[in-house]
């Protein structure tokens, strides 16, 4: 019988379906970022501009960095809501899974 040596991928694979992984967070990121900053309300700019995202090993963190962000987006009992991060991922989950489905190619 012969002798057959084998070669395991197992590592190439698994750095693929990380960088896969990674990219697709990462456009996430970017998409509802941008979506985000479309939906925001604008007086001076700087709530707009404050929109960011942070990419680890298994998740997104999409946030903004202006101390009255939460008050604009949850509202006050003064003032209304004037969200824009829900929206911008409440409206865009079929953009999202093409984003999802794009990045996980092998």
């Amino acid at each position: 019988m012969a002798n057959k040596n084998y070669q395991s991928y197992r590592l190439a694979v698994n750095a693929a379906m990380k960088a896969s992984e990674r990219a697709a967070l990462t456009a996430i990121g970017e998409f509802i970022e941008g979506a985000a900053k479309l939906n925001s309300a604008v007086d001076t700019g700087n709530y707009r501009d404050s929109w960011g995202y942070r990419v680890d090993d298994t998740s997104v963190t999409i946030g903004n960095g202006a101390e009255y962000a939460y008050w604009l987006e949850k509202g006050t009992s003064r003032m209304p809501a004037q969200p824009a991060l829900q929206p911008a991922v409440d409206s865009n989950h079929a953009a999202i899974l093409a984003l999802i489905k794009g990045a996980w190619k092998i």
